[in-house]
């Protein structure tokens, strides 16, 4: 009897102990129990460890040493070649840079003026802006902000002018009358025996509908009997616009017949600047304090109008 208690206990005794132990022993939690997700974000991070394939790094290397060799031979070593600066620009002795708002001349065609002012045999610079950028009442301070960046760009404070009139302001909405700003460009065009005119091609550079109007008249100009050479910029869409000296390489393949057949036609340039004529761009820019706004900075490092122009000789 007391061995039968004594099972009966034992029994009881390891049925207590099996409902107090742990239902599971092992991880905690089971794994059928966690919530795995299908995918980790963690497996569609690249390896960085793993070199890249031999085709992707030349392809990278290419996208790097192509601009910048392309840059080096046009900035520096075929800087004079007909090919891309043609004698009519080589021999131009008065050399008119014309635009709608100050900061234009620094923004867009700092390398053209720049080039043409150190390579041309014996040229002088002038700039001359038709409207004072009034659009924001800032007018008066950025007429004065103009003459450092001219000062900047090599070119004497008394040979840029900022024209203020009543018809021509500026204005994003309105076409200025095209007779009006011929009627100006005329006088200084006088004033200064200006031979060569730089200024916008029909886009504008960024569509400003002020830059078009300039670009309008300058060309009306050119058909007149008399008048200057006028060469304009060209505008390109926005992801070339945007590409800094990984454009020049695009740019610059339609010149190369012209260089391949030593062709010194006028009608085409193509000027690219050097490291210190960048330099000197940026500075012509930090004159305009009114205008440095962050996108102005980004603008300075990607923007190929920083770099280089391609001008087109407007037909008489």
């Amino acid at each position: 009897m007391a061995n039968r208690r004594s099972s009966y206990e034992n029994e009881t005794d390891a049925l207590i102990e099996d409902e107090a132990a742990p239902l599971y022993d092992g991880e905690y939690p089971p794994k059928r129990w966690s919530r795995q997700p299908k995918f980790s974000l963690a497996k569609l991070r690249p390896d960085l460890s793993k070199p890249w394939p031999p085709v992707v790094r030349l392809v990278l290397l290419l996208i790097v040493l192509v601009p910048l060799v392309n840059w080096i031979a046009l900035a520096y070593v075929f800087s004079r070649s007909a090919a891309f600066f043609p004698p009519l620009l080589r021999t131009s002795k008065q050399v008119l840079l014309l635009a709608a708002h100050p900061d234009d001349e620094c923004l867009f065609f700092s390398p053209a003026i720049t080039s043409i002012l150190q390579r041309a045999d014996d040229a002088t610079g002038h700039v001359l802006i038709m409207s004072s950028g009034n659009h924001y009442g800032l007018g008066a301070q950025r007429r004065i902000e103009l003459k450092g960046s001219c000062k900047a760009l090599g070119i004497a404070e008394q040979n840029c002018d900022v024209l203020n009139t009543t018809d021509i302001q500026d204005d994003p909405t309105y076409w200025w009358p095209e007779e009006r700003l011929v009627e100006l460009i005329k006088d200084h065009v006088a004033r200064w025996n200006i031979d060569t005119i730089v200024t916008f091609d029909s886009g504008g550079v960024s569509g400003h509908i002020n830059h078009r109007a300039v670009s309008a008249a300058a060309v009306a100009l050119a058909k007149q009997e008399g008048a200057p050479n006028v060469y304009t910029s060209a505008t390109v869409n926005v992801l070339r616009k945007y590409s800094a000296l990984l454009d020049l390489p695009l740019t610059s393949l339609a010149f190369v017949p012209r260089f391949l057949t030593l062709s010194d036609s006028n009608n085409h340039a193509l000027l690219v600047g050097t490291f210190s004529q960048y330099l000197a761009a940026r500075k012509a820019f930090h004159s305009h304090k009114s205008q440095m706004v962050w996108d102005r900075y980004l603008y300075m490092l990607v923007s190929r109008y920083m770099y280089f122009n391609t001008l087109s000789l407007s037909q008489s």
